[in-house]
């Protein structure tokens, strides 16, 4: 039986709340705390054994994003950024929270993709006894290239296709692998002339999902953006995909 983790959900949308929460407590392996501001939310942090953070962009009243004072609060929670801001936006304040997932909001998918990544960053924290644990895994194993595009696009999901794959061992930046991707997609060429720096904090993404400064992996994370009428997904496996919109 799968053992039941405590979400704390916190947005400033008491109707988007309200939906969150029943669509959570549908399964019975969650157990569901809600808050409507990021003082709320912190008070609930402190007072309870939270497993998992699926927080909007809010912030406190003295202007502090509840995503950074929360990781001041629980160093080793992961957080899921789940809003409707463009990735730009947000990216600062989401690298220095160290968030472990970030979800543009639209509607009731994106709620079930967070259930998804909720389910799976809970489910990666726990030993063998079912215990959650806060340290991260241990493996430092690089990233290769022997894993094939057919299962990264598995991973992600039929309507994708991988077009790229980032080493994080080696020199190259972040943003020059996806550009390189980009450029092998022939047909299915995204169609604008936009630079890619102009959408997209390249650095901010890599540090969002390459190892941790101590040469951990960060299992899972994926990021997903806009971009000349196609989406962009980069995953912290190294993975380039797109999709159309």
């Amino acid at each position: 039986m799968t053992a039941q983790c405590t979400v704390l959900h916190v947005d400033d949308d008491p109707e988007f709340l309200e939906l969150s929460e029943q669509l959570f407590d549908r399964e019975a392996s969650f157990d569901t705390l809600t808050a409507p501001t990021a003082e709320d939310g912190l008070r609930l942090l402190r007072t309870h054994e939270v497993d998992c953070v699926v927080s909007d962009f809010v912030v406190s009243a003295d202007g502090t994003p509840f995503i950074s004072a929360a990781r001041d609060v629980d160093v080793d929670v992961p957080i899921i950024l789940f809003t409707g801001k463009e990735w730009d936006l947000v990216a600062a304040d989401a690298v220095t929270a160290n968030v472990t997932h970030y979800v543009q909001k639209a509607g009731v998918e994106e709620i079930e993709l967070v259930k998804s990544r909720a389910r799976q960053v809970t489910e990666a924290g726990r030993d063998a006894s079912g215990t959650v644990v806060g340290d991260p895994p241990t493996s430092t194993a690089p990233v290769t290239a022997t894993s094939s595009f057919e299962a990264a696009a598995t991973r992600l999901g039929e309507e994708w296709v991988v077009v790229g794959r980032h080493d994080w061992s080696d020199a190259e930046e972040l943003g020059t692998t996806v550009l390189e991707a980009l450029e092998t997609l022939d047909g299915r060429r995204t169609g604008t002339d936009v630079p890619l720096f102009e959408t997209i904090d390249a650095d901010a993404l890599a540090d969002l999902l390459g190892p941790t400064p101590s040469g951990h992996e960060r299992p899972g994370v994926q990021v997903r953006f806009p971009y000349g009428g196609h989406e962009l997904a980069v995953t912290s496996d190294g993975d380039v995909a797109i999709r159309p919109l």
